[in-house]
């Protein structure tokens, strides 16, 4: 069996149920858990349903003599969504549902269902590698499972689950995130201005939506070379039900069996999730939890000299959770959650044939407090508001570790925080459909952001014209807590004044076309005065244009092509003058496609093609008399690596054995074995220079159990 369910706009649900084998339509039975209200389907075996209220909806369909299915699909806003529905015999057990859009998600969002995770090749069924395949999303490495949105740091994006702000999603040189993505039911990915709801990130906000048992025990295992993966569903009761998933990389032994260590970075990490869900008369309630533990370690010899870096990390998160629908139109929800995350780095840097300088640095960060929302929907106006309350605590000792991928040959000075504020803020937006086509979306959101006094004030503000093609445009003020390792003498909140504005046209209905155009100006950014002198005045810019074709999973093929330009200059704790970001690619190109053959048969194919990353040569050296060392002396201006490019194959076939229904895969990274180069580390005269590398080519098969 294999039902993958859709992030989807709509309030209207429509669409047809036939016999999966015969194509013949079914009079089926169609209920809606929240309305309590069962439909049925014309001679047609067609239906409709209206007035659907704002949350995720359990439909049930079922028909005499066929397989009862439950879909869960994810209501957020006004929009039509059509579902064809193919029901299986119940003799028969092969895949039972199919469920596709044909409509395309909201503009706000960026999606990716579950199911073309799965066969992204080189995602490792991964979402933040499957996001890093969306124009204008880039990575520093393909070992790295961090994401950098048009033009902006890693710390600019805010990572929630369930509405639970995750501290620690990365693996910080690992493949990906901390998710199993089998554990996952949809996912919203806002880039450019998001929703007032969303703060304290001025980039991007990522909330991931885990899934809801249903009622049968259920699950898969995978196994590969690369990663093995558990997950496990079931009932505990009518009202209550469990899932748990855990999953572990193999990526280090892999290369260390194939000989593969100079120069490679070698990652591991460890991920466990759980949730609990209740359903009762007083509303759904949840508790979940998320526990990561990550390693990685990389080694280069010059003769005698050795460089190592070493980091070791992990994160813990927890939530309890209720929501309730009071009537249609009406529903309320409310988190407690807390989240922490830590991290240990040594590194080693040679500065003479018999010495080498060597660093510690710990970091470690706490969040813990109280989000309430609640929202009113109706055919004309959408009004939320809410608010949340909280605390956090930050810890930074020692120098930059990680700098010695970026600055070879010296480690960062030495960076001592331990700080701890409270924090809180309170929002509100309306939505009016007042004069359609034209629809308005207008926000505010107030910060009070730990240590700083005064509070921030973040409208944002959208108009669409919602014809065929769809017309917009969007504005955003967005505002977050600066980044507290550098000692800041006044301490205010960094910003970015977003504004974008695009087209989009439905070609056909699983086909969409999109072009979008964006400015973003930064204020209020770490600036480098000195050695351990910083401020926060600096400034800077992203823009850029993004031009995309969709093809949605409709009939088995799905995939996108897609093209980004941008460039992007702003100040940083290194840089006292605007420059390029060391992540910064002017050019993207991506290219996914997927196809489901009748006989069990996929096959995935991506391709990337992007400038190489920036960085700043080596362009002399000087003797440093006090350490009796060489130092470097590093060029003004910053260069680029080679054109980067990566082609992936992921071939997966269909099987049952012994009762068990799973799939045989293969995949290939980088097949053409292409060597794009990461960075380059130097001896401690700086006379010999290493360029070290991301993935060579790696084959590995694996098996996906489900039950």
């Amino acid at each position: 069996m294999n039902i993958f369910v859709l992030f989807v706009v709509s309030s209207t649900i429509s669409g047809k149920v036939f016999n999966l084998d015969s194509k013949l339509p079914l009079q089926a039975h169609i209920y809606v858990k929240s309305l309590d209200h069962t439909s049925i389907c014309d001679s047609l075996g067609e239906f409709i349903i209206h007035h659907l209220p704002e949350g995720r909806q359990h439909i049930i369909v079922s028909h005499v003599g066929f397989k009862e299915e439950t879909l869960n699909v994810h209501i957020t806003e006004t929009d039509t969504l059509h579902l064809n529905i193919g029901l299986k015999e119940i003799p028969i057990s092969i895949k039972p549902v199919e469920v596709s859009s044909e409509r395309i998600p909201d503009i706000y969002t960026q999606t990716i269902a579950q199911e073309e995770i799965h066969i992204i090749p080189g995602a490792e069924k991964d979402v933040f590698k499957a996001l890093q395949t969306l124009p204008g999303v880039s990575t520093p490495s393909d070992y790295f499972g961090l994401f950098y949105v048009r033009g902006g740091d890693l710390y600019e994006n805010k990572v929630l689950l369930d509405d639970m702000e995750i501290l620690s999603p990365y693996h910080y040189l690992g493949l990906g995130s901390a998710f199993n993505t089998d554990l996952i039911e949809d996912l919203e990915f806002y880039l450019g201005t998001f929703p007032a709801r969303y703060g304290d990130a001025i980039s991007s906000v990522l909330n991931v939506h885990s899934k809801e048992s249903n009622d049968m025990i259920n699950g898969t295992l995978s196994v590969d070379l690369m990663e093995a993966n558990w997950f496990y569903s079931c009932p505990i009761s009518s009202t209550m039900s469990f899932i748990f998933s855990s999953k572990r990389n193999y990526l280090d032994l892999l290369l260390e069996k194939l000989g593969i260590t100079e120069g490679v970075i070698l990652p591991y990490y460890v991920d466990h999730q759980a949730k609990i869900s209740i359903n009762s008369a007083l509303g759904d309630f949840s508790i979940g939890g998320l526990k990561s533990k990550e390693g990685t370690n990389i080694t280069a010899s010059f003769a005698e000299e050795i460089l190592k870096l070493e980091i070791e990390g992990g994160g813990n998160s927890i939530a309890a959770g209720w929501s309730k629908q009071f009537t249609n139109s009406i529903n309320c929800r409310a988190n407690l959650f807390y989240s922490d995350m830590n991290r240990y780095l040594y590194g080693e840097v040679p500065m003479t044939p018999e010495h080498s300088e060597v660093a510690e640095e710990e970091v470690n960060a706490q969040k813990y407090g109280g989000i309430f929302r609640s929202e009113y929907d109706s055919d004309i106006i959408n009004l939320e508001v809410g608010g949340g309350i909280g605390r956090y605590i930050f810890m930074h000792t020692g120098p930059k570790v990680e700098d010695i991928l970026y600055k070879i040959g010296a480690i960062n000075y030495s960076l001592n925080v331990d700080t701890v504020g409270n924090y809180r803020y309170v929002y509100a937006s309306q939505r009016l459909a007042l004069l359609r086509p034209i629809i308005w979306e207008i926000g505010e959101r107030i910060d009070w952001f730990p240590l700083i006094e005064k509070p921030v004030f973040s409208p944002r503000i959208r108009f669409i014209y919602e014809t065929r093609p769809t017309f917009y445009i969007a504005y955003g003020h967005q505002h977050q807590l600066p980044p507290l390792e550098y000692t800041l003498e006044e301490l205010k909140s960094s910003y970015a004044k977003c504004l974008s504005c695009g087209i989009e046209y439905l070609i056909i209905p699983t086909l969409l076309g999109k072009i979008e155009v964006y400015r973003k100006d930064y204020g209020n950014l770490v600036r480098k005065y000195g050695e351990d002198d910083f401020k926060i005045d600096g400034d800077g810019y992203a823009s850029g244009i993004e031009i995309s074709l969709r093809k949605y999973r409709f009939g088995g093929t799905f995939g996108w092509l897609s093209y980004a330009y941008s460039s992007s200059k702003k100040v940083s704790p290194y840089d006292a003058v605007p420059l390029v970001t060391d992540v910064h690619r002017p050019h993207l190109l991506n290219v996914v496609l997927g196809k489901h053959f009748n006989n069990g048969f996929e096959i995935g194919i991506k391709y990337q093609l992007s400038t190489g990353l920036a960085y700043r040569p080596l362009i002399g050296k000087e003797y440093n008399w006090p350490s009796e060392s060489w130092r470097a002396v590093y060029a003004p201006d910053k260069s680029r690596l080679p054109y980067y490019q990566r082609l992936d194959v992921h071939l997966e076939k269909e099987f049952s054995l012994l009762g068990f229904e799973g799939e045989l895969y293969i995949t290939v990274l980088n097949i053409t074995n292409h060597r794009n180069v990461q960075g380059y580390l130097y001896n401690s005269s700086f006379t010999e220079r290493k360029a070290f590398y991301m993935f060579p080519r790696v084959p590995f098969v694996g098996i996906r159990l489900k039950f």
